[in-house]
């Protein structure tokens, strides 16, 4: 392999985590972390968002699918978190995202 030339990597298989932080006084803030399926360890920061207008935004950039963003929202509206599961994540979308 050259050294001009990177290997391609598969998408990664996890699961995209919204957690809803409110402050009192203050707007509601999503924060979108991916990881493993059983049970959340190992989870990394991807990005926040501080409105549904930013968060749905951002999931479009990932690459999830409209329904599954319909869910999250509608779920975001009375819980404090939302579990996306079977994402794929790919070092393409590290780098849009400025974590790589």
């Amino acid at each position: 392999m050259s050294a001009g030339r990177r290997r391609a990597h598969p998408p990664t298989l996890g699961v995209l985590y919204i957690e809803c932080r409110k402050r009192a006084g203050e707007p509601s803030e999503y924060v979108l972390s991916f990881g493993g399926d059983k049970d959340g360890v190992g989870a990394f920061y991807l990005a926040k968002a501080t409105s549904f207008d930013s968060l749905t935004a951002l999931l479009r950039k990932i690459g999830v699918p409209p329904p599954a963003i319909a869910t999250a929202l509608q779920v975001l509206m009375s819980e404090s978190g939302h579990k996306i599961p079977n994402a794929l994540l790919t070092p393409a979308m590290l780098r849009d995202l400025d974590l790589i």
